[in-house]
C-alpha cells in the first residue's frame, strides 16, 4: 500500500515538541494546587530535561550544520531554523522558569520558613560562620587550574559547577597566567544549611554552594578588593585533560558582585580541536548566586 506523506503543516518538529513537553511541566510548577515542594521538583525536572534536551538534540542539530546538512525536515524546517526557533523556545522557557522561582516559590518558601538568604542578606554571625565553613570544608578541596598557551584548555565535567577566575601573582615556575577555572567537586552539596541559632526566625535556612565560593574564592585568608569572576553551571564539551598548577594556590581577587542569566547555551560533543577553548569558555553562563 502506498503512503502518502502529508503536508508539513501537519508535523510536529521533533525538538520544538520536547520544548512545548517542558512548558507543560514547568506549567505544574505554576499550578497552586500543586503541594509547594513539588512546585519546585518541577522547576529542577524541567532544568534536568533541558541539559539532556541540549547534550543530544540540539548537538546532534548543531552537527548536522557543520557537516553542511540542508535538507528540511517533515515539517518543512531545515535544521538552521529549526535551532533559531529552539533558541527563541528555550529563551521564552528559562525566563519563565526563573520568574516563577524567583517571584512566586522563594517567596512562598518564605512565608513557611524556608529562606535561601543571598549574600548580600547575610548577617555578621551568618558571615563568619560561612568564612569558617569555606576554610574548614571548602578551601582544601579545590584547586585553580590554569589557563595558558602552553596548556590545553582543562577537561570541563559535564553539569559542574565552575567559576572563570581572573589571577594575580606568578606560580612556582616565575609564570604568570591571567585566567584560571577553579572547579567544585561534585560531592560537595549545592545547599547548605546554616545552624539552627543563625536561621534567625525562619526554620530552615540554607546557602548555595555557588554564593559561599563567589564570596570567598578571591581569598586566601584576606581582602575582597580586586578584579571579577563569574560562576556557572555548565553543560561542557569534551576537551583534553590539562595539569593544575603546580605553585601553591593562587586565587584571583574577586569582586563581590555576581550576575545572573537565564541564558542556556548549548553543548557539541564533537568539537575541532582549534574551537575548543573558544567554544568552552562560550558555555560558561552565569548562575544565581
Amino acid at each position: 500500500m502506498n503512503r502518502r506523506e502529508g503536508a508539513p503543516a501537519q508535523y510536529v518538529n521533533r525538538e520544538l515538541g520536547i520544548l512545548a513537553f517542558n512548558a507543560r511541566v514547568l506549567a505544574q510548577a505554576a499550578d497552586e494546587t500543586v503541594p509547594l515542594l513539588e512546585r519546585l521538583r518541577f522547576i529542577t525536572i524541567v532544568s534536568s530535561n533541558l541539559d539532556e534536551f541540549f547534550e543530544i538534540r540540539v548537538a546532534g542539530l548543531k552537527e548536522g550544520l557543520e557537516l553542511g546538512l540542508r535538507d528540511e525536515g517533515y515539517d518543512g524546517r531545515t535544521g538552521a531554523e529549526v535551532l533559531e526557533a529552539v533558541s527563541r523556545e528555550t529563551h521564552a522557557l528559562v525566563a519563565e522558569q526563573y520568574r516563577l522561582l524567583n517571584q512566586v516559590l522563594l517567596p512562598a518558601l518564605a512565608a513557611e520558613r524556608i529562606v535561601f538568604p543571598r549574600r548580600e542578606e547575610w548577617n555578621a554571625a551568618q558571615r563568619q560562620w560561612i568564612r569558617d565553613y569555606f576554610f574548614r570544608e571548602l578551601l582544601p578541596v579545590l584547586t585553580p587550574i590554569g589557563l595558558d598557551p602552553a596548556h590545553p584548555f582543562p577537561r570541563v565535567l559535564n553539569k559542574s559547577l565552575n567559576f572563570a577566575v581572573e589571577l594575580e601573582g606568578r606560580d612556582a615556575f616565575g609564570r604568570t597566567s591571567r585566567a584560571a577555572i577553579v572547579q567544585a567537586p561534585r560531592a560537595l552539596p549545592r545547599l547548605i544549611r546554616l545552624p539552627a541559632p543563625l536561621a534567625g526566625t525562619a526554620e530552615y535556612a540554607f546557602v548555595f554552594l555557588s554564593s559561599i565560593l563567589h564570596a570567598h574564592v578571591s581569598r586566601p585568608r584576606s581582602s575582597d578588593e580586586g578584579q571579577t569572576s563569574t560562576s556557572s553551571s555548565v553543560t561542557a564539551p569534551r576537551a583534553t585533560s590539562a595539569s593544575p598548577m603546580s605553585s601553591p594556590l593562587v586565587w584571583a581577587r574577586a569582586s563581590a558582585r555576581c550576575t545572573t542569566s537565564g541564558v542556556v547555551r548549548p553543548s557539541c560533543t564533537r568539537i575541532s580541536p582549534r574551537r575548543r577553548e573558544d567554544a568552552a569558555i562560550a558555555m560558561l553562563c552565569s548562575a544565581p548566586c
